[in-house]
């Protein structure tokens, strides 16, 4: 059986380019991505759904997070 993981990269690096294919309208569907670890997304994650969803500055990681896979979840229902 094959190993089909991707490794982690680095953070900065991983935001930037869902950054360059995400947008605004749409859920970043990033956010259904967690690691096996800590089942929850990367901190990159959190820098991009601050940067282009500015109504998540005043929530918690955990808030923000569960806001994006709402979006994520009624886009899916709604196609």
């Amino acid at each position: 059986m094959s190993n089909n993981r991707v490794p982690a990269g680095d953070p900065y690096r991983d935001y930037r380019f869902l950054e360059r294919v995400s947008n605004r309208d749409e859920p970043l569907w990033s956010a259904l991505v967690v690691s096996k670890g800590s089942r929850r997304p990367s901190t990159g994650f959190y820098v991009l759904a601050r940067r282009l969803r500015h109504e998540y500055a005043a929530f918690d990681d955990h808030q923000a997070w569960e806001a994006e896979q709402r979006r994520c979840y009624d886009a899916a229902r709604a196609s």
